[in-house]
Formats: C-alpha cells, structure tokens, sequence
C-alpha cells in the first residue's frame, strides 16, 4: 500500500485504463509533446460514465497504446467486464500543450485498433493505434493473516515478512488470509503445517503469473517507545459508499460507523439494516442480525469490539440503545432513558472502555438549544444513572445538518472532550475541560479561506501505544465545488496547540488526509452527515481510522501502526 500524504486522495480498485481525444477532454499539461494518459469509461449499466481504467503514458513518442481493462470490475467483485463491454468505451485522452488528436474521439470499440493522427505543437504528424485488452490483475499481496483461528499476525509488506506473535509451539497450526482479489495462496487456507521454523508461503495473482513469497516468523515485534511511528499511514481501503449501499439520494442518508474485529459496520441511519464490511479490503460482506434492535439513529463500537445501536428518539420518547458482540449475535438490549430534554438523541454515540466490563457512553444531543450530551458510566457492565452535562463556551448547534459529536479524551473524564461546530463559517474545534465542562482552548478555521463551506463538527479520540491521539473530520459541503473532505490527526498528549491557532496549522497537527469524492448520486443538501471512528487493533501494534460521509459518498480507513521497523 502506498503513503498518504497531504490531500490523499486515492481508489485502489482502478489500476491501469485507455482513452484517445475529443477536443472537448483536452486537458494542457506541462512541457512534454505527447499524451499524457488515456481514460476509459463504461457506457452501460450500472456503472455508466464510470472510469473502467486509465493508462498512464511516459513515452511521449509511443505510438501504440493497449488499455488493460480489468478482468473484473469492481476489482474485488466476481462480475467480469467483457467484449460487450470493451466495445463500446467512452475514451478521454490527456495531451500536452498544442498537440491535436483526429478525429476527434468519443465512444471506440476497444476490441478493435483504432487509428487516429497525432500532431504535436511543430506541425509534425504520425500515426497512432488506441485498442483495449482484458486483463486480469497482477496484485498479489497479503493483506490480513490469523494462525489457529484468531491469533492476528503482522504483515510486513516490504519485507515479504508474517511475524506470528507467540512463544507457543506452531508445529501443527493453520492459517486463514485475506489477499488481493482473485490472488490464490499456497498451501492452501486450513492446511496444517510446521510454523517452527521460518516456513514460507506464496500468493499468485489473478494473472497467474505474478508471485510473492512471504515467510513465516514466530516473532513478537517491537514497538516505538510510544505513540505512533513516524511516518506511518496508509490508505487501506476507501469505496463508494452510494454504490455499495445502493442509495440514491444522499440526503436521506445519515451514515454512521462501528468497528468490531475483522469487520466495519455502516449504518445509513434511515431505518434499514446496517450492513457490514471487510476491514481490510472495504468489500461489503453481508447485513448485520438487527433483531429488534430499531437502527434509526447511529452504530458505534466500544474498545472490546462490541457494537452498540442506538435509536434516534424526539423529546419525549424512550432512548434505547442495543449491544452485541458479532456481526452475527441478536443485539440485546443495554439501556433505556427516558427523553425529556426538549432535544433528541441517537445522531452519535461515542464508547470509551468495555461496556461488558467498564466503560463510559457519550451520546451528543441535537435540536434547537443544543449545548448538552448524556453520559453513562458502566461499571462490570452494569449501566449507572445518566448525567446530562451542559457545555459552556460553545454555540448552540441545532440539529443534523449542524449537529457535532462530542468525545471523551481518555478513559478519564478529568481528562476533558473535543468537539467541533460549523458556527456560521467560523469552524473551531474545542477542547473543554473534564472538571468545569467549560471550553478551555480552542482551533480556529483552516488558513485558506474555506472553512464557509466545511463543517468541522465529527471528530473521534482514543489513547493507543500510550498517547493521546483525535482526529477531526473537515467534512467538505459541496465536494464538486472544490471543497474536498480532510481528516486532520493531531497528537493530544498535550492540549496546549488549542491557543486559537488554525486547525491546519496547529503544532500538534500529526498529518492531514483527504478523500475521494464519488459525486454518483446527487449531494445532500440540507443533512450532510459524516462520521469517524479509531479504533486500535486487538494487538495493540495498529490505529485504524475509518470515515463514511454523505458528502462525499465515500467508506474508508487510514492505517498507522507503532512498530519499530
């Protein structure tokens, strides 16, 4: 997987892809006298006007262009493209400055050669061929792997290396993994073997071709002294989320998350079942068991992975929340309280602890007035009375349009909350002290000027390798216009930064990272909802960030780790 940096915003699923000219796509470049790349897009079906592939060209004298048009689409689906496909493709072509292509191009059969002229600036001319080939993909990496059922390794990428974490003796063990799609793995899943002794295992591509062998090595990982390693964060997966859920009006949608082992719940917080997917790979796998649970309002986990649902209720209802350990457990119920607080609940839940053992529950209000969140304390799992605490210092911030979450720091309440709001285009992010529930410091809007169309309200806080880290999402209102979605990672093991500086300016600003925006349904217009949830793997050794938006019509996750390498 490949480095995040400063506005990532990266699809995994698309590799390679063709295209040719029409006038009206082209697009100036820089100093070079060729073409610059070559897009492909379905035409048909579910997928119209979508980018199948896009080949990226670095001779600029080729003359002959093959777009390898990839065997599956989307890749990690089983639903081949074919000649069907392939022969009719819309095809855009990147040029330089003052090159000409004709004819001009729109709409080719990619099973066929086609011939077009190319001029560059000076006049001079010859003669180029655009076809298309299916192809299957050359990926072939490990992306998860688990001995004996549950025990999680560690996959070092770079160094073709699977650290299994015990002392134990792994002379007849199994494994299960999760690979890049379509790849195969020898021996195969499930198969007993010696794992003593530095054995090895190969994975081979779709293409059937390409390999890479991985060994085995019973070794426990050492980790940076604290917090994370420098340097680490990469995309792991990110999907459109319309598509994957089948949505069509993004408004409707108030899409929340929860992380539970080897899985990622969505909830689209508009009555239906939340479904859930592959933590490593985005792919969606299958519904939850909702049982009675009533998935009007949000999903959220705990530390332990349990997953926590929760009703959106109006003033005067009953607020209830559900619980439950896997994706396939009835949910049962956890807690009832009676709403009179002439405000709602349900848009966000945060979980700090265990809620089987204890724990503290954070559910943000929303509505007209809106200054408050209720707080649970869970002791050996057993739910005590609510506090309905009152936040000093910050505007009131309606309802889901504007609604923020608020989040605890630590386990420690003393330790203090973060929250965030639109106020009106000023944005700031909050850190309110744990003792008096006043703001005590705060971040104002980023330093471009665009903070009127964000809205910094969704943020999340965990501790992980013994550091305090919060990430703030920048939800963009408008993605098309310009504004794109950003997660801004800060290091709070000090809150001092909170001193009015701007958020993408702040000194305990860690990294930022930015998002594709799907634009495959309309945007929403008035409630534009978004979430994010860390969460630190069983082992200790990964932070993951996961993100959904109705904005941006994107799932994904950022991964960091703490090992010393």
């Amino acid at each position: 997987m490949k480095k995040i940096s400063l506005y990532l915003s990266a699809l995994v699923m698309l590799v390679v892809t063709n295209a040719c000219h029409d006038p009206e796509y082209v697009l100036p470049t820089a100093d070079r006298q060729g073409i610059t790349s070559i897009t492909a897009l379905f035409t048909k079906g579910e997928y119209a006007e979508v980018e199948a592939a896009k080949l990226v060209v670095v001779d600029p004298d080729q003359t002959d262009f093959v777009i390898p048009i990839p065997w599956y689409y989307p890749e990690d689906s089983d639903n081949p493209t074919t000649e069907a496909d392939l022969k009719a493709m819309r095809v855009k072509v990147e040029l330089d400055n003052n090159c000409v292509i004709s004819p001009a191009i729109t709409i080719l059969d990619l099973t066929q050669t086609n011939y077009f002229n190319f001029t560059d600036p000076q006049g001079d001319s010859r003669k180029i061929s655009i076809r298309g080939e299916r192809t299957h993909s050359n990926k072939c990496a490990v992306l998860a792997f688990t001995v004996n059922g549950d025990l999680a390794c560690i996959v070092n990428e770079e160094e073709k290396t699977i650290s299994i974490p015990t002392a134990d003796d792994l002379s007849d063990a199994t494994f299960e993994a999760t690979l890049s799609p379509h790849a195969t793995i020898s021996p195969a899943p499930g198969t007993p073997m010696d794992m003593n002794d530095k054995p090895t295992v190969t994975v081979t591509a779709d293409d059937g071709v390409t390999k890479a062998t991985y060994t085995l090595l019973k070794l426990v990982p050492n980790k940076v002294d604290n917090g994370i390693r420098a340097g680490s964060g990469v995309l792991k997966f990110e999907a459109d989320l319309a598509r994957m859920a089948g949505v069509t009006v993004a408004e409707s949608i108030h899409p929340t998350l929860a992380a539970m082992g080897r899985y990622v719940v969505v909830d689209l917080g508009d009555g239906s079942t939340p479904f859930y997917i592959d933590k490593n790979t985005g792919s969606k796998v299958g519904e939850i068991t909702l049982g009675s649970a009533d998935a009007t309002g949000c999903v959220s986990s705990d530390e332990a992975g349990n997953l926590l649902i929760a009703k959106f209720s109006e003033s005067g209802t009953t607020f209830t929340i559900w619980k439950s350990a896997g994706v396939d457990e009835t949910p049962v119920k956890l807690l009832d309280y009676d709403n009179n607080l002439n405000l709602t609940l349900g848009d966000y839940l945060q979980v700090v602890g265990d809620v089987n053992g204890d724990a503290y529950i954070l559910a943000t209000t929303g509505g007209l007035y809106a200054q408050h969140f209720v707080r649970w304390k869970v002791t050996g799992g057993v739910v005590g009375a609510p506090e309905v605490i009152e936040i000093n210092g910050v505007l009131q911030w309606n309802f889901r349009d504007n609604n923020t979450k608020v989040v605890q720091r630590t386990f420690n309440p003393a330790d203090g909350y973060f929250m965030g709001q639109y106020a009106d285009g000023n944005d700031p992010f909050y850190f309110i002290d744990g003792t008096t529930n006043t703001v005590v410091g705060s971040l104002g809007p980023v330093a471009d000027g665009a903070s009127w169309g964000k809205k910094n309200a969704i943020s999340d806080s965990r501790v992980f390798n013994g550091n305090s880290y919060t990430v703030l999402f920048s939800m963009g209102y408008w993605p098309n216009w310009g504004l794109p979605g950003i997660l801004y990672f800060f290091d709070t093991s000090s809150t001092s930064f909170f001193n009015g500086a701007a958020i993408n300016q702040a000194s305990g600003l860690v990294g930022t990272f930015g998002m594709t925006d799907y634009e495959s349904i309309p945007y929403a217009g008035d409630s534009r909802c978004c979430d994010v949830v860390m969460m630190p793997s069983k082992d200790g050794y990964y932070l993951d960030v996961y993100y959904v938006s109705n904005t941006h019509l994107s799932v994904g996750c950022i991964e960091f780790d703490c090992i010393d390498k």
